[in-house]
């Protein structure tokens, strides 16, 4: 495991296959508005926010992780901070999902529905265009209300993350997340991905959760939410 990268994983994606994605400097990056508002940084211990600042419109929160300094004097305002559990897939591959589920690829056509999921069920940080940046998956009710969804995000060397997993409250409790997780793992390990996601240190259901299907914390790092000035 390489735990360099995986410390580092927002600014190895922003730096390399997202680069494409990514507004800011050889030091500073964030993916641009439309996508999860996350920021990376090439020293993450010294981060070089003045830099990033002209990259973000005033009043914006920005996600970022990793340390947990001072601020510079002019800029920003914390908003928040937690601590996340980076966790990283380490066991057998899973077993296929409960029968009957008809995973959908969710892509632009979609944007809306996802939208509205994300306002109900508050994952953590998404953009609508973050649908291009892998495999999203959904599933429907019978009513064909989309009620579920995982997404894959930050993306480097083996490292793939699953984000975004959300589920409807009208939904909770039959295990659809489960399901959209176990199979993201399988298609990321498929081609040869290793699956990593993050939970808050705090939300211990989650993690076990998590456990059982055979993600380990390898890192915990310090995350911050920052709102420019």
């Amino acid at each position: 495991m390489n735990t360099d990268l995986l410390a580092n994983i927002t600014w190895a994606a922003l730096a390399g296959p997202h680069a494409a994605h990514a507004l800011g400097t050889g030091q500073a990056r964030r993916y641009r508005p439309g996508f999860a508002a996350l920021m990376g940084f090439a020293d993450p211990h010294r981060p070089e926010l003045d830099a990033l600042r002209a990259h973000a419109r005033a009043g914006e929160r920005l996600f970022c992780d990793g340390w947990a300094g001072a601020l510079p004097a002019e800029g920003w305002r914390l908003e928040s901070e937690t601590v996340l559990a980076r966790m990283v897939w380490q066991g057998p591959l899973p077993g296929p999902a409960s029968a009957g589920l008809a995973f959908e690829r969710l892509g632009p056509a979609q944007a809306a529905e996802v939208q509205a999921l994300v306002q109900t069920a508050a994952p953590g940080p998404f953009g609508p265009e973050g649908l291009q940046l892998g495999e999203s998956l959904g599933l429907r009710d019978a009513q064909g209300r989309l009620v579920a969804m995982a997404c894959e995000r930050l993306f480097a060397g083996p490292y793939r993350e699953i984000a975004s997993v959300a589920t409807h409250p009208d939904a909770r409790g039959r295990g659809l997340a489960s399901a959209l997780v176990r199979e993201l793992v399988q298609r990321q390990r498929a081609r040869g991905e290793v699956p990593f996601l993050h939970v808050r240190c705090n939300h211990a259901s989650a993690i076990r959760l998590y456990e059982r299907l055979g993600f380990r914390t390898a890192l915990v790092t310090p995350a911050r939410v920052l709102v420019a000035q």
